[in-house]
């Protein structure tokens, strides 16, 4: 059975072209219009009419707006902007150094008690007891543990799991994650072998018409086509989606988009272009946790996530904390996200770039803004 196609999602941040408020503005000569209909009124009552119209239009649009989930974020954008400027790409590479790598070990206890059971990809990466996805304990193996973690964002609480890349000994249990929470997109940015070393088990089927099975769970790739991304975007970036039906005794039981970012290396930072923000408008519909991996879970997968909440504090209004403490907030789900400074760096040089094509970068900003590209550019090179 076929999944029903996905149409494109639209942006909640980008509000600035949107047909239905462009159809909701009034013409520019709707002054002149309103005075002369209002001829044989007295000069009082024509402008209480002209306020009245422009506060009905107003009424209309943010209606409108909230219809479609469009907040205007760019009176919150410029603090953001200030406060990253003002530390720079020095500042902020200090401040990322100056974040504690450490874990409380008593704050993982289901990681360790499964560091012989083949689910922990690595020994040095603990999973948090308090936000840790429990799996249902009818599964075949009867442990609910897995190495992935809830986080919530100012979106919804468990808007994200995170999640390290599946093992051989671990596929059925991620796909039993996936049921278990109705999951509907899955976002992977690393890629089955890197630099000729395995990086993800291969627990789903790059190619359409074939099948992976895991017990009794069975996953069908129904369709593979590559992502559309932003004209703004450099061009050396491939998304792949695929399109899975995952059926459970051979019957068709939900359906799944898989994005595969292909060519984001380990560690390190793509081109600072506006991939990332493409990525993130096709997703962010998603009533159910979007599950995000790379290898660990952390690196890749935590500099999406960062941009992700960073963005989403920006549309619902509010003020966005310092990015130190975000992320702090961000590790006390799921630990050790983000690996490098060049990480924490390309999420602040991804946003400027966007919010620069948005025009939200105020005049006075924009050499300094240069220096910090210029500055970004030799610290990641």
């Amino acid at each position: 059975m076929r999944p029903k196609a996905k149409g494109e999602m639209r942006s909640f941040y980008e509000c600035q072209n949107s047909p239905s408020l462009t159809m909701l503005t009034r013409p520019e000569n709707a002054n002149q219009m309103d005075t002369a209909m209002n001829a044989n009124l007295s000069k009082s009552a024509v402008e209480k009419e002209i306020k009245r119209q422009k506060q009905a239009n107003e009424k209309m649009k943010k209606l409108e707006m909230h219809r479609l989930g469009i907040v205007h974020y760019e009176f919150q954008v410029d603090p953001w902007i200030e406060q990253t400027l003002a530390k720079g790409v020095l500042g902020l590479q200090q401040e990322f150094a100056d974040l504690t790598g450490t874990v409380d070990p008593t704050l993982m206890k289901s990681f360790f008690q499964n560091t012989s059971t083949g689910r922990n990809r690595y020994r040095d990466i603990g999973c948090l007891e308090s936000t840790r996805v429990v799996l249902d304990k009818t599964a075949a193996s009867g442990n609910d543990y897995i190495h992935a973690n809830f986080i919530s964002t100012p979106f919804k609480q468990k808007r994200f799991i995170c999640t390290q890349a599946p093992l051989p000994s671990t596929a059925y249990d991620f796909w039993q994650m996936i049921l278990q929470n109705g999951c509907c997109i899955i976002v992977m940015l690393c890629n089955i072998e890197e630099n000729g070393k395995p990086k993800c088990f291969e627990y789903w089927s790059r190619e359409p018409g074939t099948s992976v099975k895991f017990d009794n769970i069975t996953v069908k790739t129904v369709v593979v086509r590559k992502l559309k991304l932003h004209p703004e975007c450099s061009g050396t970036v491939t998304i792949q989606i695929s399109g899975l039906a995952i059926m459970v005794d051979d019957v068709f039981y939900h359906a799944v988009d898989h994005f595969q970012w292909l060519n984001w290396p380990d560690r390190k930072v793509p081109p600072a272009d506006l991939t990332p923000i493409s990525l993130l408008n096709y997703i962010r519909k998603s009533k159910t946790p979007i599950v995000v991996h790379c290898t660990a879970g952390i690196g890749r997968t935590g500099t999406l996530i960062m941009m992700a909440y960073i963005l989403e504090t920006l549309v619902t209004g509010q003020k966005p904390e310092s990015s130190n403490e975000i992320l702090k907030r961000l590790r006390s789900e799921r630990a050790y996200l983000l690996q490098s400074d060049a990480q924490y760096l390309y999420v602040h040089r991804v946003l400027l770039e966007y919010f620069a094509l948005k025009g939200l970068i105020s005049d006075y900003m924009a050499d300094r803004v240069t220096n910090f590209i210029e500055d970004y550019e030799a610290a990641i090179n």
